[in-house]
C-alpha cells in the first residue's frame, strides 16, 4: 500500500510541474536561429551577423543566422510569423517590413501584429544616390542631363518595393521627372556588381554599402538623403541642399518574435539585446558602416514602427505607387 501511495503521489507532482525534473530551465536552452530576409554578405545580412555572435557570447548559447531571402523581405517574414511562440525563432529586419509592405501589397501573408518588438539595433540615417563612376558625369546636374538624354533607355537598381533605396530612387525620379528601367536584385551584392560592370546606371542605397567603394574611386556618390552632410563625404551635397527639403529617406534596423512570445523571454532578450548594442564590437563595427547604434525598449520599437508606417503611407501616396 505504501508503495502505491508513493507512486500516486509523485504522478501527481509530475502533472502539477512539481518536482525539478519538470521545471524550464532558463532561456535559452538550445540554438536560437534569426532570420535575415535578405541574401547573405548584404549590409543587413552583415549587422545581423555581429549581433548574433554578440548575443550568442552574451547567452553563452548559439544564436544562427538563416537567410530567407525574397519578395522584399516577405518570404523571411512570413517564416517568423508562423514560427512556435517559444522565443528560438527571431527575425532581424529593416523598416519597410513593416511600415511599407502593408501599404504596397495588396495580399500580404502576415501583418504587423504576428510580431512582438524586442528592441531597435540600429539607424542608417544617409541614403545616397549613387552611379557608375565611369559615366561622364561629376554631380547631380550632369547626372540629370545625361539621363534625360537617354529616356527610358538607362537602369535604376533597387533591392525590392519599400526598402529605402527604393523610395530614394523612386523620389529622385520624380522630383527631376526622369524616366528610368526599374532593375530589383536580392542583395546589395548583386547591384553593386552590375553598377559597376556598367549595366546599372543608378544605385540607391543605404551608405555603408557604397562608402568604401566611393572612396575608392569604383562608384560615385552624388548626393545623400539626410538633413547633414555625412561628415566623411563633406564635398556631396544633401538633397535638401539641393532644393528639396521633404527628401529625407532614413531606415532602421530592429529585432523581433513571434507575437505570443511569453514576455518573460522578450524581457530576456530585450535586456541582452540593448547590452549588445552598447558593447564596443558592435557599436564600432556598425560606426564604421555609417550606421548609428541605437537601442530600445519594446514599447518605444513598437511606437516607432507605428510612426514610420504612417510616414511611409504617406510617401507612398504622393508617389502614387498602386499595391501589387
Amino acid at each position: 500500500m505504501a508503495t502505491l501511495q508513493w507512486r500516486i503521489a509523485l504522478l501527481v507532482l509530475s502533472l502539477m510541474g512539481g518536482g525539478h525534473a519538470m521545471a524550464a530551465g532558463p532561456y535559452p536552452e538550445k540554438t536560437v536561429r534569426v532570420v535575415v530576409p535578405y541574401v547573405p554578405s548584404g549590409a543587413t545580412d552583415l549587422y545581423a551577423r555581429i549581433l548574433a555572435k554578440n548575443m550568442g557570447d552574451h547567452f553563452k548559447q548559439q544564436f544562427i543566422i538563416e537567410n530567407k531571402p525574397g519578395a522584399a523581405t516577405i518570404v523571411g517574414a512570413t517564416v517568423v510569423a508562423q514560427a512556435p511562440k517559444d522565443g528560438y525563432t527571431l527575425l532581424f529586419t529593416v523598416a519597410n517590413t513593416l511600415s511599407a509592405n502593408p501599404y504596397l501589397y495588396k495580399e500580404l501573408p502576415y501583418k504587423a501584429d504576428d510580431f512582438a518588438p524586442v528592441s531597435l539595433v540600429g539607424v542608417n540615417r544617409y541614403y545616397t544616390v549613387t552611379t557608375d563612376s565611369s559615366l561622364p558625369v561629376k554631380n547631380v546636374k550632369e547626372f540629370i542631363d545625361y539621363v534625360k538624354a537617354r529616356p527610358g533607355q538607362l537602369a535604376m537598381a533597387t533591392l525590392g518595393s519599400g526598402s529605402g533605396g527604393y523610395f530614394t530612387g523612386k523620389m529622385f525620379e520624380q522630383v527631376y521627372g526622369l524616366n528610368m528601367i526599374e532593375t530589383t536584385y536580392k542583395g546589395t551584392a548583386d547591384a553593386l556588381r552590375e553598377l559597376m560592370g556598367g549595366r546599372v546606371a543608378m544605385y540607391p542605397d543605404g551608405i555603408s554599402g557604397v562608402l568604401a567603394l566611393h572612396k575608392a574611386g569604383r562608384v560615385r556618390i552624388l548626393a545623400v538623403t539626410y538633413t547633414a552632410r555625412h561628415p566623411e563625404l563633406p564635398d556631396v551635397p544633401t538633397m535638401v541642399e539641393l532644393g528639396f527639403p521633404d527628401f529625407v529617406v532614413s531606415n532602421w534596423f530592429a529585432l523581433l518574435a513571434p507575437s505570443g512570445t511569453p514576455e518573460a523571454i522578450i524581457t530576456t532578450l530585450n535586456a541582452a539585446a540593448v547590452k549588445v548594442v552598447a558593447g564596443d564590437d558592435y557599436r564600432s563595427r556598425l560606426i564604421a558602416n555609417g550606421v548609428s547604434p541605437e537601442s530600445s525598449t519594446p514599447a518605444e520599437l513598437a511606437a516607432l514602427i507605428k510612426r514610420t508606417s504612417e510616414i511611409s503611407r504617406k510617401m507612398i501616396t504622393a508617389l502614387k505607387i498602386q499595391p501589387e
